[in-house]
């Protein structure tokens, strides 16, 4: 069997017919991006130019005066923003649908359809999601230039001075709140006075014990000689330095420092904390 080498090393002319057709297909490429970007300027362009709004016989006997924006930029506005809903915002940046939504709505839908034929049936319900997809990436879209259009700095460098209404007030915006029904007055003020009384960002108890704890967090379990203040223009007495201990001293010492903490803390520490928790009598 002949030997078969895995890779064939290329000649210069072929590395250079390689690197021409590279080239060429980049600018070919590139090519087709600046005219697919020529024509969607001419098709704005034609929108926009081509965008009217009628107006009623009243608007037009008093629009001389009638103070409220410019027709034309209104239109020019809409219709910018209906360029952006199309051909602005991809649908990769948009979530796809969820499964389970569509799973949910073929599951309301009857199966028990006789006088129509199968296929057509078939045919209908993928019209039918086709048409559910397609209106839900368009309002998606919306509702994420809805969202950019909220800034007015947004507005000026996109060139829509005048986005469309929302279909209802932001949240916390509307002029008129819809207010509760006046049989829930008196359980609302119940519970806002019981939140009131018993809601805290932490547990006031856990602020007093710390407050407790501030008279003990220097004590230590063990007995350390004194450090000596070596601060430049401190006037702090020195200490005098510790004379060395034995072994037996040593340990003496600490036992009795130790001591002297347990009996610290069991009296005077467990006595001032079970008095923070418990409850104080009116």
């Amino acid at each position: 069997m002949p030997f078969i080498p895995d890779r064939v090393e290329k000649t210069p002319e072929q590395k250079k017919a390689e690197q021409r057709a590279a080239a060429a297909a980049a600018a070919a490429a590139a090519a087709a991006a600046i005219a697919k970007q020529k024509q969607e300027d001419a098709q704005y362009a034609v929108v926009t130019t081509s965008a009217t709004v009628p107006e009623s016989p009243s608007a037009a006997a008093g629009s001389g005066g009638s103070g409220g924006p410019d027709r034309s930029v209104a239109a020019k506005s809409h219709a910018r923003y209906e360029w952006y809903v199309r051909n602005a915002i991809d649908d990769i940046a948009v979530a796809p649908i969820k499964e389970r939504w569509i799973r949910n709505s073929l599951a309301l839908l009857s199966t028990n359809i006789e006088s129509v034929p199968e296929s057509r049936v078939e045919q209908l319900v993928r019209t039918a999601l086709t048409e559910i997809k397609t209106d839900y990436y368009d309002s998606v879209k919306r509702a994420i230039l809805d969202y950019v259009l909220k800034s007015t700095a947004e507005q000026k460098r996109l060139s829509v001075p005048l986005p469309p209404p929302p279909a209802r007030p932001d949240w916390g915006c509307d002029t008129t709140p819809l207010a509760p029904p006046r049989a829930w007055r008196e359980p609302i003020q119940r519970a806002y006075l019981s939140l009131s009384k018993h809601l805290f960002l932490f547990d006031p108890g856990m602020a007093k014990l710390l407050k407790v704890w501030a008279n003990y967090d220097s004590i230590l379990l063990v007995n350390l000689p004194p450090t000596l203040d070596l601060t430049l223009g401190s006037d702090a007495p020195l200490a005098e330095p510790a004379a060395p201990l034995t072994i037996e001293e040593f340990d003496v010492k600490q036992r009795s420092h130790l001591e002297h903490v347990h009996t610290t803390f069991a009296n005077d520490w467990v006595n001032e904390s079970s008095a923070v928790r418990q409850p104080s009598t009116p």
